[in-house]
């Protein structure tokens, strides 16, 4: 008897974790979904308007960003780039460069 519940609840447990673990969608609701177009123009404005007016104020001047890289390009990569531990790709998040005099 004790081996029956045991199963039985075994049985119970996979049957509650695979129902909550899958589920089913219509396709053409998917197809749907995924009919929005990426719109490039609006993103960059966005982004041009609302987020970058935000971080010129902790950007650098293009002009002195290559100056320090033609004067010393591994003092300036490490100070004003970030790179992750694999690979050599390098990116700006806390410095963002102005392309433009003022800042």
């Amino acid at each position: 008897m004790k081996k029956a519940v045991k199963y039985i609840l075994i049985v119970l447990v996979i049957a509650l974790v695979g129902y909550k673990s899958v589920y089913f969608k219509k396709l053409s609701e998917i197809k749907n979904a995924g009919d929005k177009k990426f719109d490039a123009a609006a993103w960059s404005k966005k982004l041009w308007d609302e987020k970058l007016p935000a971080r010129l104020d902790s950007g650098i001047e293009l002009t002195t960003l290559i100056d320090k890289i033609q004067t010393n390009a591994g003092d300036a990569f490490d100070r004003y780039t970030y790179a992750m531990s694999i690979g050599n790709y390098r990116y700006s998040h806390g410095h963002d460069l102005t392309m433009f005099g003022g800042r």
